[in-house]
């Protein structure tokens, strides 16, 4: 019965919204906003607002309904950024990053033989983090939000106690289900050995419906400190953990100033370091301008030709300098993203000729490997923009399960081992490595447009290092003319320093072009998606339409009334 009237809730849901759809297929809503990558993490967004919460309790609603449905990605005990425009005044951008245990040092992934311990920064205890999620969520909420904390929460309590699985989750469930068994020595309870989960089955997550009401009802403190912070520090260092009650009691999320750029008229928003993306996006828009990227056919041969220069260099800047802003040179991060510096990067391009990685320097080269992150969005009628990353880092972090979550494996964005590179092909970087109680860096860039002095839109896309690229890209084909929601369903390309190749989404380019851009010398590699964009776009008269990549991944959602 429960199962039923879920169902019809969600039915009804649907039906409501549907009411507002435009000419064009969107919706557009006048009170509030949501885009997410699961349609009931949409909901209960949707329900906050409903209930009179403004954008920031919509967000702290989504965040843990996305721990409850969407467990690849959403999470209690990951970490992530959150750019806030609060309406009116300044841009807020606030760091819940995860932090190295205090006993992490810069050698713990090596052997005594100096060897790279297979897989021990990407899955079991030594690849956690000190998750930030909690923390973050409650800092934000007590800065701007309106509802009480509990009522933000209650939407996650409930769908923990029974929700319909989407196609989506099922595969992945199904996909990783050996590998959870094999880290942990046994499943969570909601899964079974045996027979595969399918689409629209029902899933009871008792202990995580407890941990979230223990949250609602004693904030943070319940979590990183008492009993539960000696659960978690006990049953981490029984799998082999360096992780102390300590780190997770000094847990603190950081307020900074957001990074700014322009490009063309709109003025971008979004994250500083330990964010890579700030930084990223500024070189990405001023060498595009230096190279007036804008006349380019998009996804001409020229134009990938252009965009991989650009993101070689970009990414090479990125390995030698960025990491937490606690550990690099606030002088060097200036110059390099100075027209000084950039102007020299672009005189280097040249128009015919591709320049190689090694031209930048010698680094280990792997091939990207698969990644998992997810963003949404919310907005209210006061004008509150609020854009959101958050992230385990692989698929259900480091598939570590405790007290009905999973882990994040967040150490493996540090460079882990000299030498070698990460899950997403980064090489080894001296400004990354391992430090105790550091934020290892990141390529999540939650970012908010501007165009004179008036948000147009909140946006942001999962995919490790892919971000910083899928971002310039939507960024530069807006500011080209196109309609938002055709600037996200573009199909995309990516580069970087290392792997020394041009990633393409299929069907992003033409054959004729392809092979022009192999005679010039790139390695072509075709995959079948980069990234999932959600946004939300302020229309000229306040109203808001909430978008999400149309051609892709199933689960992506919006919703608003």
């Amino acid at each position: 019965m429960r199962g039923f009237i879920h169902q019809m809730r969600g039915i009804l849901v649907l039906l409501y919204l549907s009411l507002f759809n435009t000419a064009e297929g969107q919706s557009t809503y006048r009170v509030g906003a949501v885009s997410a990558a699961h349609p009931l993490a949409v909901e209960a967004g949707v329900e906050i607002l409903k209930k009179g919460g403004n954008a920031v309790d919509a967000a702290v609603a989504v965040h843990f309904a996305l721990a409850s449905v969407y467990q690849v990605a959403g999470n209690i005990a990951g970490g992530g950024f959150a750019l806030i425009y609060p309406g009116h005044g300044e841009f807020m951008a606030l760091d819940f990053r995860e932090t190295a245990p205090e006993k992490a040092s810069e050698r713990m992934y090596l052997d005594a033989s100096n060897a790279p311990m297979k897989s021990a920064s990407l899955e079991g205890a030594l690849s956690v983090a000190i998750p930030g999620s909690v923390a973050g969520m409650k800092v934000l909420h007590d800065s701007l939000g309106r509802l009480s904390w509990q009522e933000c929460i209650l939407p996650a309590v409930k769908l923990s106690e029974g929700h319909r699985l989407t196609a989506y989750m099922a595969d992945q469930w199904n996909a990783h289900k050996s590998d959870i068994k094999r880290i942990n020595g046994n499943i969570p309870e909601y899964l079974t050995d045996d027979d595969d989960l399918n689409e629209g089955e029902l899933i009871v997550q008792n202990e995580l419906a407890k941990l979230l009401a223990n949250i609602a009802q004693y904030g943070p403190d319940s979590f990183y400190g008492g009993r539960f912070a000696e659960e978690m520090a006990s049953f981490l260092q029984s799998k082999g953990g360096i992780h102390k009650v300590d780190d997770f009691q000094n847990y603190k999320p950081v307020w900074r100033n957001p990074q700014k750029t322009t490009y063309h008229l709109y003025t971008i928003y979004t994250m500083p370091l330990p964010s890579a993306g700030g930084i990223g996006l500024h070189q990405f828009c001023k060498q595009a301008e230096l190279l007036n990227f804008k006349k380019v056919k998009p996804y001409s041969a020229e134009y990938a030709h252009y965009f991989a220069e650009m993101a070689k260099s970009i990414y090479a800047d990125r390995n030698k300098y960025l990491g937490d802003p606690e550990a690099v040179n606030a002088d060097t991060i200036s110059y390099i993203q100075s027209l000084e510096y950039l102007s020299e990067r672009v005189r280097l391009i040249s128009p015919r000729r591709r320049t190689p990685a090694h031209a930048y320097g010698s680094a280990a080269s792997d091939r990207i490997e698969s990644f998992q992150t997810t963003h949404y969005c919310t907005a209210d009628s006061s004008g509150m923009l609020v854009s959101v990353t958050t992230t385990l880092n692989s698929y259900f972090g480091s598939k570590l399960y405790f007290g009905g979550m999973f882990f994040n494996n967040e150490m493996d964005d540090f460079a882990t081992a000299p030498g070698h590179s990460n899950q997403f092909g980064l090489p080894y970087s001296e400004a990354n490595k391992v430090r105790p109680s550091h934020r290892m860096l990141s390529s999540m860039s939650p970012t908010i447009l501007v165009k004179d002095g008036k948000p147009l839109a909140a946006l942001g896309t999962p995919g490790g290092s892919t971000i910083i690229t899928n971002l310039f890209q939507v960024i530069d084909l807006y500011a080209r003319g196109w309609q938002l929601q055709d600037a996200i369903n573009q199909k995309k390309l990516h580069a970087q320093w290392y792997p020394d190749e041009l990633i393409v989404e299929s069907g992003s380019m033409s054959e004729k072009n392809l092979t022009r851009l192999q005679k010039m010398g790139y390695r072509v590699r075709i995959i079948d998606q980069i990234g999932i964009f959600n946004a939300i776009e302020i229309q000229a008269d306040g109203k808001m339409t909430p978008l999400a990549d149309t051609f892709r991944r199933g689960n992506s959602a919006t919703g608003g009334f």
